[in-house]
């Protein structure tokens, strides 16, 4: 037995909404196009928080736009936990820092 899953896009064809047993998951884009936060909600552990995407300046010899960590919130701050992806001067991951709270 296959659930119900359904699914509404943006103007570009990247998910808008997905909703399926355990809730709805809302998506929001930058002006790059990239994805900038995931909201739930539903009967998920998730339930009510935010994840959101954080992506390089280009400034200080990083890659602008590079996907460089994500945090994530209860709607604000403080945040429940981050983390950061840093990377060498040829854009290769280098390590990760991750932190709860703060």
């Amino acid at each position: 037995m296959t659930l119900d899953v359904s699914f509404t896009w943006t103007r570009t064809g990247a998910h808008a909404t997905v909703s399926d047993v355990v809730g709805t998951r809302t998506f929001a884009y930058n002006g790059a196009l990239q994805l900038e936060s995931e909201s739930t909600g539903g009967a998920s552990l998730m339930h009510g928080k935010v994840i959101e995407r954080t992506y390089q300046s280009g400034s200080g010899g990083t890659g602008k736009g590079r996907y460089n960590g994500l945090r994530g919130t209860s709607g604000g701050p403080p945040c429940d936990y981050s983390t950061i992806y840093w990377h060498d001067s040829r854009g290769r991951s280098w390590y990760f820092t991750t932190a709860g709270g703060g």
